[in-house]
């Protein structure tokens, strides 16, 4: 696998830097989510005010692409939809119950990855609310399920201040990982980009890349 060196860019030099902890999610009892957030897309509701919603309940969806749907992620009712200019969504805000519910179960991979087809494995990332993760350049848009990207690019180097160290946040979970690059690699049937720095680069060799490259 060939190794790509990028000079140009600049690391801002902050002071201080966040601990190397991980600590527990804290479920916030009152979650928004607007639709603005994800460009290019022209959001449909799929809920209405007072409706009780679950873990996984698809909450809007795209009319362009009623595959690309957009799920809540806590049990709880809907409270209020936030309308602007020309009834656009501004924003969906979501109670959060005392009991969490999923209402589907999460994807699970099987380590026989030939078992699902390609097209299974998408409806599923669709249907669970996961597909927007993806997305495509220019402009950072959700990817088009239906179209084959011409190649992949995995970022494990944010360049945010203070962004999240991935390689340790993965640090137990290499192997997780490491079947999601196998899935994206399934569905995409393209060459897979790892893009990490030079000092993080070791920690990473863990993960057998020139098996998804």
């Amino acid at each position: 696998m060939a190794d790509i060196k990028i000079k140009k860019g600049y690391d801002l030099e902050l002071a201080g830097a966040p601990n190397k902890i991980i600590s527990e999610n804290i479920l916030s009892e009152n979650i928004i989510l607007k639709p603005n957030n994800f460009p290019g897309i022209k959001p449909k509701l799929n809920i209405k005010v007072n409706d009780k919603v679950d873990i996984g309940s698809i909450i809007f969806y795209d009319k362009n692409n009623e595959d690309i749907n957009f799920t809540s992620p806590i049990s709880g009712e809907i409270s209020s939809i936030d309308l602007g200019e020309r009834r656009s969504i501004e924003s969906i805000n979501i109670i959060r119950s005392v009991e969490q519910n999923h209402v589907v179960n999460k994807l699970n991979i099987s380590s026989d990855i030939d078992s699902f087809t390609d097209e299974k494995i998408k409806s599923i990332l669709c249907t669970l609310g996961y597909w927007p993760c993806i997305r495509q350049r220019p402009f950072s848009k959700i990817a088009n399920p239906n179209k084959r990207p011409k190649s992949v690019f995995v970022s494990l180097y944010p360049t945010a201040p203070f962004a999240p160290d991935y390689a340790l946040i993965m640090e137990d979970q290499f192997d997780i990982f490491h079947k999601g690059l196998e899935v994206i690699k399934k569905i995409s049937n393209a060459p897979i980009h790892l893009v990490t720095s030079k000092t993080q680069k070791q920690k990473y060799n863990k993960i057998e890349i020139a098996n998804v490259h």
